[in-house]
């Protein structure tokens, strides 16, 4: 899932991933199905296991929260998961995919299928886009504004989530402070970031042996979907200026021999990191704003 940016940048040949038009073959359609199904099983997982106790055993985890998505790419399928969960759900994305029937319609009635014996209150969200033929705000608001910009919602959410996005926005701390100013007092942030060099995942970490001024032409370029070089430790240093109480979770890293190889080629920019955090390369964020 791809948050892509506000900001204007230098003309390219990259077509935001939320704007191409989508695979319906069947095949696809099943696996985004999945894999839809898949990050809202998480995200109920996530809330479950990191928020307050009263959620814990509760059969509807989000029932009558104020949720947003950030970043839910061309399905927003996780997202209407959420409301069929009983959350109040907004999705910010700078490039907000409009319904496409040819796609959304059998991706829906994929997604029907698999969760089917939820029950009809549960799957009644699905019902009322697939009546529609859109989406509808009273399943999922959407707001076109990128990562930067999420103070322009004007709303405050007890939740917010992302899945394999904030390594795509273009300003770390100004993402940040954003998502500081649309969390609820007392509110919680649940962020899977994914820190590998995504030109190229079979060597994660080659983007450290540019500087970042190099790195950042390349992101300009790609409208940031190359990743990012910021490691752990950015992370937790902008989450915490933001004022959240932050927890951190590395749940992948590289290879210690390929690390050991890399540590000679790296930029300047990149020596003074400590092997631990220059290896992470997948980590889970916890924030709450304190009240």
């Amino acid at each position: 899932m791809v948050l892509f940016l506000l900001r204007a940048a230098p003309m390219s040949s990259v077509i935001p991933h939320n704007l191409r038009k989508q695979d319906n073959s069947p095949a696809v359609v099943a696996q985004a199905a999945d894999y839809a199904v898949s990050v809202a099983d998480s995200f109920t997982w996530w809330w479950r296991s990191n928020g307050p106790a009263h959620v814990k055993g509760a059969a509807r985890p989000f029932a009558g929260l104020n949720v947003l998505e950030v970043g839910p790419g061309p399905t927003l399928g996780s997202s209407v998961l959420l409301a069929c969960g009983g959350a109040q759900v907004a999705v910010a994305d700078r490039f907000s995919p409009s319904w496409d029937a040819d796609f959304h319609a059998p991706f829906y009635r994929a997604i029907l299928d698999r969760v089917s014996e939820r029950g009809e209150a549960y799957t009644a969200p699905i019902g009322r886009l697939l009546t529609a033929g859109d989406f509808v705000d009273d399943v999922v608001r959407r707001h076109a504004v990128a990562a930067e910009e999420l103070s322009q919602i004007g709303e405050a959410f007890d939740v917010v989530l992302s899945n394999a996005v904030l390594e795509h926005v273009q300003h770390l701390q100004t993402s940040v402070a954003n998502l500081a100013m649309v969390t609820a007092a007392g509110g919680y942030g649940f962020h899977q970031v994914d820190l590998r060099d995504h030109r190229d995942f079979n060597r994660p970490l080659e983007y450290l042996t540019l500087s970042e001024q190099e790195y950042d032409a390349i992101r300009e370029r790609t409208l940031c979907d190359s990743g990012c070089q910021w490691r752990v430790s950015s992370f937790v240093a902008a989450f915490s200026e933001a004022g959240f109480d932050t927890s951190v979770s590395v749940n992948l890293t590289a290879e210690p021999e390929y690390m050991e190889a890399l540590r000679p080629r790296l930029h300047p920019d990149f020596t003074g990191y400590s092997d631990q955090d220059l290896m992470a390369t997948s980590a889970f964020f916890v924030l709450q704003r304190p009240r």
